[in-house]
């Protein structure tokens, strides 16, 4: 039995997660994609620098590395925090 998701439960709860996802839609666009998907979102949170963000920098994974990963052929967004 499916259920549709609950509006609710996709909404950002906070400002960090809202920078986020705005950040994550800006380089969806950017890129001439129609949707956001997972590299994005990645790409948003770590760009925030807070909360997953940080266990991501402790990880030395930092927004230029993501970003030079996610786009190999030396494409990178432009945004800048």
């Amino acid at each position: 039995m499916d259920h549709p998701p609950n509006p609710q439960a996709l909404r950002p709860r906070d400002d960090n997660s809202r920078k986020a996802i705005a950040l994550a839609e800006e380089l969806s666009e950017e890129a001439g994609s129609a949707h956001i998907d997972c590299a994005h979102l990645l790409l948003g949170l770590a760009r925030i620098g807070r909360g997953a963000a940080a266990v991501l920098d402790e990880a030395d994974l930092s927004a230029e590395t993501l970003s030079a990963a996610a786009n190999p052929a030396g494409k990178q967004a432009t945004y800048a925090p």
